[in-house]
Formats: structure tokens, C-alpha cells, sequence
């Protein structure tokens, strides 16, 4: 009979504070900590490189974000074939692609990219690079769409 009693009082009391009220839980956030993070897709040639590999990793830990890379075809003709299909597309599933200046050449004419001048290529980064490359390979109509590396 206590063993029934003490059965029937837990089980109650697992009723009451599973019913009870979930105000406080509401308040914590519904997602977890690893999804609050920003996350960036990078398309880069050197995706299987080990020390970009490491490079990576490392601006994941300072930034605090989660960045995803993913590799282009290592032949010139077929990475442009890739990016060129991604960007006419409007696949916005990459969010920063490496190409080289025959790409941008390229693709600053066609309009598919964003300019950077705002919140990347200020002013004092683009003071330092070559002002004669800038001008003819990452402008165009007075914005400028690529950063050299």
C-alpha cells in the first residue's frame, strides 16, 4: 500500500510540474546557439588546400561564424562554365566566389554582381591596392565589384 501511495504522489507531481506554467520557458530562444551564427558559403579554388583549409577555421573562431567552402573545377574553362551558370541562374546559395580577372572582366558587364564599395571596399581598403588594377580590372560605371588577393 505505501509503495502504491508513493507511486500515485510521483506520479502526481509529474502531472503538476509538466502541466504548470511554461512562461519561462518561453523566454528561452527557440533556436540554438550554433544557428544564431552568421554563416557564409565561399566558392574558392584553394577549397582543398590545407593551410586555406586552416585559414578558415581560424576566421570561423575570430568571427564567430560558420563558413562553409565549397571547391571550383580546378580547369579555368569549366570554373568559368560553373560560375557563369551559378550567377545567370540567380542561385543565391554562394555567397563569395573567387574568379580571376578574366572572370571579372566579365561578369561586372552583366550586372550579376553586388558592389562592394559600401561595406567592403571602403575608401581606406582600396587605398591599398594598385589604383591603376582597380580602375581597369574591379570597376565599373564608378563602383567596384572585386577585391584582389
Amino acid at each position: 500500500m505505501k509503495k502504491s501511495v508513493v507511486i500515485f504522489i510521483t506520479a502526481v507531481c509529474l502531472l503538476i510540474t509538466g502541466c504548470g506554467d511554461t512562461g519561462s520557458l518561453s523566454k528561452l530562444p527557440s533556436s540554438s546557439f550554433h544557428e544564431d551564427k552568421q554563416k557564409l558559403t565561399i566558392m574558392h579554388i584553394d577549397a582543398d588546400n590545407k593551410r586555406f583549409q586552416d585559414f578558415i577555421e581560424e576566421t570561423e573562431k575570430k568571427l564567430d561564424m560558420e563558413i562553409t567552402v565549397e571547391k571550383c573545377p580546378s580547369n579555368a574553362d569549366n570554373r568559368q562554365a560553373k560560375i557563369s551558370t551559378i550567377l545567370a541562374s540567380g542561385d543565391k546559395n554562394i555567397d563569395l566566389i573567387s574568379v580571376n580577372d578574366e572572370m571579372i572582366s566579365e561578369f561586372k558587364h552583366k550586372g550579376y554582381l553586388e558592389p562592394l564599395e559600401k561595406n567592403v571596399m571602403t575608401e581606406e581598403v582600396r587605398d591599398s591596392f594598385p589604383q591603376k588594377y582597380l580602375e581597369s580590372i574591379c570597376e565599373e560605371n564608378g563602383h567596384i565589384y572585386s577585391v584582389p588577393f
